[in-house]
C-alpha cells in the first residue's frame, strides 16, 4: 500500500520510538486535516508536525501528573509546621475539597 511506504518513509526520518502504528494515526489524521485545496506537502511538513505531536503527548502526560499529584496533596489533610528547624506541629487543619 502506498500510504505504509510513504508512511514509513516519514516515520524512519523522524527519528521517533512511538510505536509506527500510533505514528500512522497520527499521519493519517494529518492528512486528513489538510485544507480541501492541497492535495500534496513536503515531507518535512509531516516529520515536523509528527515530532510537535510526540511533544504534545510528553507534555501532556506531564501535566496530567503534576494536576493529579496536586489533587491528591489537596484531598489530604494539611499541617501547619513550626519555624523550620523546630519539627514540631502547630495545628492540623482540614483543607476543603477544591477542583483543580
Amino acid at each position: 500500500m502506498e500510504f505504509n511506504l510513504w508512511a514509513d518513509n516519514i516515520i524512519a526520518q523522524s527519528g521517533l520510538l512511538a510505536t509506527p502504528e500510533s505514528q500512522k494515526f497520527v499521519l493519517a489524521n494529518l492528512i486528513l486535516e489538510l485544507p480541501k485545496d492541497v492535495d500534496a506537502e513536503k515531507d518535512s511538513f509531516f516529520i515536523t508536525r509528527l515530532r510537535k505531536s510526540a511533544a504534545n503527548q510528553v507534555a501532556d502526560s506531564i501535566r496530567t501528573s503534576i494536576r493529579d499529584a496536586a489533587k491528591a496533596r489537596l484531598t489530604q489533610p494539611a499541617e501547619t509546621t513550626a519555624p523550620a528547624g523546630t519539627g514540631e506541629v502547630l495545628e492540623k487543619r482540614e483543607v476543603s475539597e477544591t477542583r483543580v
